[in-house]
């Protein structure tokens, strides 16, 4: 036995005929016109009358509380609440459907049903009523039965708009329920698919991050070469920088890099002595003026300070009188000419490159 919500217009009469009065014997039962008025005033529904009992047979359900379910159809409810019963369960539907199992043809299967009237009760016209099986003695009166037939049709009008504003609100909840479906079912997808906007945010970090190594491992590179050149006297601001050095030149020979370096200058020195004695070519090496230092000028020059400036200093006035003691050919002639000094001062013990020091005294 349940209990579920089920159409009139699929619910069949058991019986062959029924009452217009629910009981013969007692007026104060009231009668099925009574309960038809009530309805389509909206003083009762089929809620607050006892259910009526339906079970399932041959594909239909029958009914066993007919006089009920006339007057629901008669007023065209629509969806009313039922018990529904399995037809063993009662020995009343059986006994009940025998007793309309003559007159099926009749009633199209149950779907009508004969009116027997016993109160004096003007009785409505009713498409539900079948006339052959019906005993009707007093209808209602033409008017009356237009005012009757209008209020069962605006029942029927606010029956539907309420079973419209239920579906809809029915499809709403629908939609959102799959909604939600369809999000839970989604969102662990979305979540595990890698994001392009993050992922290009990572690729972008992790190159920054990149460079970020390379030049941490270029100052740590350079900063043993910086402690080298402090050691031994170099200035910060004149160290090499390894981005001059040529990749193209041939391989230092054995006497390392600083020999090769060496030799490169030496050259680059003599060459520009030959074009002009008083005035060094470029690339030549700077001349030492007589307070022993070298002038300071752009690329790897550094002053000579200490023993070795003063040394410097001292042979400057030596090869003066030299020069002036045995003057050269030049000088027999009448033609003073300058006097060139070259000190070369060569670390070969150390790391560092070696320098020369031209020094010219007039």
């Amino acid at each position: 036995m349940t209990t579920v919500m089920m159409d009139v217009a699929d619910i069949r009469f058991t019986q062959e005929h029924v009452y217009d009065s629910f009981n013969a014997n007692s007026s104060k039962a009231g009668g099925t016109v009574e309960l038809i008025e009530a309805i389509l005033a909206g003083q009762k529904t089929p809620s607050d009358l006892p259910l009526i009992r339906v079970a399932p047979k041959r594909g239909a359900y029958w009914c066993v509380d007919n006089r009920r379910l006339f007057v629901y159809k008669h007023c065209q409810l629509g969806k009313i609440p039922v018990v529904v019963y399995d037809w063993k369960d009662m020995r009343e539907f059986q006994l009940k459907w025998v007793n309309g199992l003559a007159t099926r043809g009749q009633s199209s299967e149950g779907r009508r049903v004969g009116v027997l009237q016993r109160t004096e009760t003007p009785f409505p016209r009713s498409a539900v009523a079948e006339p052959t099986l019906s005993q009707i003695l007093e209808h209602m009166p033409p008017e009356q039965q237009r005012k009757h037939d209008a209020r069962i049709a605006s029942l029927r009008r606010q029956r539907q708009q309420r079973e419209a504003a239920e579906a809809a609100v029915g499809a709403s909840n629908a939609s959102v329920e799959a909604a939600d479906s369809l999000r839970g079912l989604l969102l662990p997808a979305v979540s595990s698919a890698p994001n392009p906007a993050a992922a290009g945010e990572t690729e972008e970090a992790s190159k920054r991050r990149a460079g970020a190594r390379k030049k941490r491992r270029r100052g740590e590179a350079a900063q043993p070469e910086a402690k080298a050149a402090e050691g031994a006297g170099i200035e910060g601001s004149e160290l090499p920088k390894a981005a001059a050095v040529d990749d193209s030149e041939p391989a230092a020979p054995e006497g390392g890099l600083a020999g090769a370096k060496k030799r490169r200058k030496k050259a680059k020195v003599a060459k520009g002595r030959g074009d002009n004695p008083a005035e060094p070519a470029e690339g030549a090496k700077p001349v030492a003026e007589a307070g022993g230092e070298v002038p300071a000028t752009k690329g790897k020059r550094r002053k000579l300070s200490g023993e070795k400036g003063a040394a410097a200093a001292a042979a400057i006035p030596a090869a003066a009188e030299v020069r002036k003691a045995s003057p050269g050919p030049a000088a027999s002639a009448g033609n003073a000419g300058p006097v060139k000094l070259t000190v070369a001062l060569a670390q070969e013990d150390s790391s560092d490159e070696a320098y020369n020091v031209e020094v010219t005294a007039m």
